[in-house]
C-alpha cells in the first residue's frame, strides 16, 4: 500500500495511519477524506447527517461494510432495523415481539440471589454507589452541578428542556397537569373513533395491539404539537389533549418525533435520503 502524500510503502492501512501521522502531522480522517472517501458514504442512511469516522479501513462505514445510522434515534425510524430486530426474534425464540422478563429474575436469582442486580442492596448496587461517591462525592450523580449543566445543555439543543425558574414557565407544571389529566379522560374514546392508520406513515397498524407493550411497533398516543409547544403558542390544556391535536403512531415513531414539525417528519419518515 502507497502513501498518497509521499508514496512511501506501507504494510496495510494500520501502518499507513501510523505513518501518516509520524510523517506528515495528519489525522486519519483528514487523510481519508482527501483520498480514499467515497462520496455519500458519510451521510446517514435515514438522513441528511454525518456519521462518525471509524478508521482508516472502514471509514465511515460499519463493521460489515455497510452505510450506517447516525444515532439510535433514526434507526429506530428505519423498517430495515425494525424488521432484522423481529426476524432475529423469530429465528432464535419463534416470536417476533419475544420478551422474556421471568427468564432473566430466574437468572439473576440463580446467579446473584435477587430478581434485579441493581436493587438496593445488592453488591452491584453498593459497587454502582461506592463508583458514583468517589468519583463525584456525592450518592447520586444527579445532585452534582456538572452532571444537571451537562443534561440542560443536551437538552435545550434538542428543544426537551423547561426552565422552571424562568417567569415565562411559572405556570407550566399547571397547564401540563390539565391537558394530560384531559388527555387520560378522553384517550379510550379517542382510540375507539381511530381508524388503525399510523398517522406519519400511514401503515395499518391496529393489530398491532397484539404485541407486547414495549415493541417498537406498538401504537401509541402522540400529540401532533406537543405539550410544551402547546404552552408556547398560548393555547389552551384543553385546546392541546383534545381530538384534533391527538394521533396514534407506532411507539419507535412517538419516541423519536419529538419536538419536530409534523410535515417535516412524515416527509423524513416517508422519503429517508
Amino acid at each position: 500500500m502507497i502513501c498518497e502524500i509521499c508514496s512511501f510503502e506501507v504494510r496495510d492501512r494500520k501502518h499507513l495511519s501510523i505513518h501518516i501521522l509520524h510523517s506528515h502531522k495528519m489525522t486519519s480522517k483528514t487523510y481519508y477524506d482527501e483520498f480514499l472517501k467515497v462520496d455519500g458514504e458519510d451521510i446517514c442512511v435515514n438522513c441528511d447527517n454525518i456519521v462518525k469516522f471509524e478508521n482508516l479501513n472502514l471509514g465511515y462505514l460499519n463493521k460489515k461494510k455497510e452505510k450506517k445510522f447516525c444515532s439510535i434515534s433514526c434507526a429506530k425510524l428505519s423498517s430495515i432495523v425494525n424488521q432484522k430486530q423481529k426476524d432475529t426474534c423469530m429465528k432464535k425464540y419463534g416470536s417476533s415481539t419475544f420478551r422474556n422478563p421471568e427468564k432473566n429474575k430466574t437468572t439473576c436469582l440463580e446467579r446473584y440471589g435477587v430478581e434485579n442486580v441493581l436493587c438496593k442492596g445488592t453488591y452491584f448496587s453498593k459497587k454502582r454507589d461506592d463508583i458514583v461517591k468517589k468519583k463525584y462525592g456525592v450518592d447520586n450523580v444527579f445532585q452534582t452541578v456538572e452532571v444537571r449543566d451537562k443534561i440542560r445543555k443536551n437538552r435545550n439543543k434538542s428543544g426537551d428542556w423547561i426552565d422552571y425558574t424562568d417567569d415565562k414557565y411559572s405556570t407550566y407544571r399547571e397547564f401540563y397537569r390539565i391537558s394530560w389529566n384531559y388527555y387520560k379522560s378522553i384517550k379510550l374514546n379517542f382510540l375507539e373513533t381511530w381508524d388503525g392508520y399510523d398517522f406519519y406513515d400511514g401503515e395499518y397498524i391496529k393489530d398491532n395491539f397484539i404485541l407486547d407493550s414495549n415493541d417498537g411497533d406498538y401504537p401509541s398516543i402522540d400529540h401532533k404539537v406537543s405539550i410544551r409547544q402547546c404552552f408556547n403558542l398560548k393555547k389552551s390544556p384543553i385546546e392541546t389533549s383534545d381530538y384534533d391535536n391527538l394521533c396514534v403512531t407506532k411507539r419507535r415513531l412517538n419516541s423519536s418525533k419529538k419536538n419536530i414539525d409534523i410535515l417535516l417528519f412524515q416527509n423524513k419518515i416517508k422519503n429517508p435520503s
